[in-house]
């Protein structure tokens, strides 16, 4: 059997198996499934298009509720309450589609419109189907469990780096499993700039993606770590996370979680709990250190491994695969690393608005850059996800985008204030608020919106929101489109 034809048929099959695992289950196992999936976004298979499991998941899922649909003529989820944010998407979607069209690159404008339907998809089914409170915060611990793997995976990479250690990419080669978007040698990343390797993680197209995920699992453990003292998962979880933090060495993920995260998880724990500052600091200050010393153990070349060694080894593993490739003709641009070329691209972004002020230059310039006549080299986006949907869909687009944006965190900011000051959920919510505050402000450094575990977060917390309104307000019946009886809100 020929690779194209075993490949979708491999898809098919991981899709019916996932189907029909959600035919006899709750809605709570999507949930589950998501939560542990989203983060690991490279393990996937690629023919043509890349299928994340996390795709899979969401491909699987819809499949089922229209079969369900189908043979009981019932659909017994909150469209009510997932109208608003459904029209805003439409709204969106349809902009971007009248954009893309408009520009030279329309493949790849449909290719992320597509992007931008799952992860929309992704956020509608987490708010659908969760039922209870205790769905999320269940949910939220596995994802912190990955979270644990992702961290050591991160730290591996720097320390096995030189030494050519085992990785899933080699296990995939070795399979002749096809990936994409892998910039990554063997599973690790080498930076001629620190002169080291950099932790990565399962996010083997990005480090500052990478290091983007690591500060909502930081906030998201210190958050139950303040709840409850006593826990010591969290304590593992923060001082290995924040040690593959700093291991990444991305400026724009460490900035994100020192002077945004952190700050408001600390401002919102001190609305419940007023000495939250001293206790975060008391619990905290011990996981932090060790992290530091940790990645200073991993880091420091004298104690373990020399520099010189690390290079030696890495360019002759690359001379015998590539013959006359050597490690210097590999990382010796580092202007690609430096602030430089990042300050540069957002300049770019905002001559690429300044052209097409109302419906921007088009999606798709990651894949077939805009040029311009004073930017001879071609604009690939920003550094800064909301100048990219400035330049690439204008004023118009980022209006839909800040909408969607504002409505997202004035409902968090709402279900916060209510309820018992002590209650498990608010420490949660307080987590997933902080995280979306500091994924949302993060990207004016980097562009962490189009990554599913973004969404999948933004869905926790509006569903974990959405259930503790109902629960202190009280719910009324409503009719959705379809006359079922379903509880909508206050």
């Amino acid at each position: 059997m020929t690779e194209a034809i075993a490949l979708p048929i491999t898809i098919l099959i991981l899709i019916g198996i996932v189907t029909f695992t959600f035919f006899k289950s709750t809605d709570d196992l999507v949930v589950y499934a998501l939560a542990a999936t989203v983060s690991l976004v490279g393990i996937h298979i690629h023919f043509g298009v890349s299928f994340y499991l996390s795709r899979i998941i969401v491909i699987a899922f819809l499949f089922t509720i229209f079969i369900k649909y189908l043979r009981d003529c019932k659909f017994d989820y909150p469209t009510l309450f997932l109208s608003k944010f459904f029209a805003i998407f439409v709204l969106t979607i349809l902009f971007q589609i009248i954009s893309t069209l408009m520009s030279p690159r329309i493949p790849e404008g449909l290719r992320q419109i597509a992007i931008h339907v799952a992860l929309m998809t992704i956020f509608m089914i987490i708010v659908a189907t969760s039922k209870n409170i205790a769905t999320i915060t269940n949910a939220i611990k596995i994802y912190l469990g990955v979270g644990f793997l992702q961290s050591l995976y991160g730290i591996y990479q720097v320390w096995g780096g030189s030494f050519n250690w085992i990785t899933y990419q080699k296990i995939l080669a070795y399979l002749k499993i096809p990936t994409a978007n892998d910039h990554t040698y063997n599973g690790f990343l080498y930076s001629g700039l620190y002169k080291t390797f950099r932790a990565i993680g399962f996010y083997p197209a990005d480090v500052s993606h990478y290091a983007g995920y690591l500060v909502g699992v930081l906030i998201l453990t210190a958050s139950f770590l303040i709840y409850n003292r006593r826990l010591v998962w969290p304590k593992i979880i923060f001082a290995l996370g924040f040690c593959a933090i700093i291991l990444s060495f991305s400026r724009s993920g460490m900035i994100t979680l020192l002077f945004i995260g952190i700050p408001t998880l600390l401002y919102l724990l001190t609305r419940i709990k007023p000495g939250a500052l001293f206790e975060f600091s008391k619990l905290l200050l011990i996981p932090m250190v060790a992290g530091s010393f940790l990645a200073y153990i991993v880091f420091d070349g004298k104690s373990i491994f020399s520099i010189s060694t690390q290079e030696t080894q890495f360019t002759k593993m690359l001379s015998d695969r590539y013959g006359d490739l050597t490690l210097n003709s590999l990382t010796n641009k580092n202007k690609f690393e430096s602030l430089n070329e990042h300050i540069e691209t957002r300049i770019a972004g905002l001559k690429a608005f300044s052209t097409s002020p109302f419906f921007g230059v088009g999606l798709g310039v990651n894949a077939s850059p805009w040029k311009s006549n004073d930017y001879p080299r071609g604009w690939g986006g920003s550094h800064s996800h909301h100048l990219d949907m400035l330049g690439q869909t204008g004023l118009i687009g980022a209006i839909l985008q800040t909408w969607f944006m504002v409505l997202v965190g004035k409902y968090m900011w709402k279900a916060f204030n209510i309820g018992s000051k002590n209650d498990s959920s608010r420490y949660l919510l307080a987590g997933l608020l902080a995280s979306y505050v500091a994924i949302i402000i993060g990207n004016f450094l980097y562009h962490y919106f189009n990554l599913d575990i973004v969404w999948f977060l933004i869905g926790s917390g509006i569903a974990l929101s959405r259930l503790r309104i109902l629960r202190e307000s009280g719910p009324i019946e409503v009719k959705s489109f379809n006359g079922i009886i379903q509880k909508g809100l206050r």
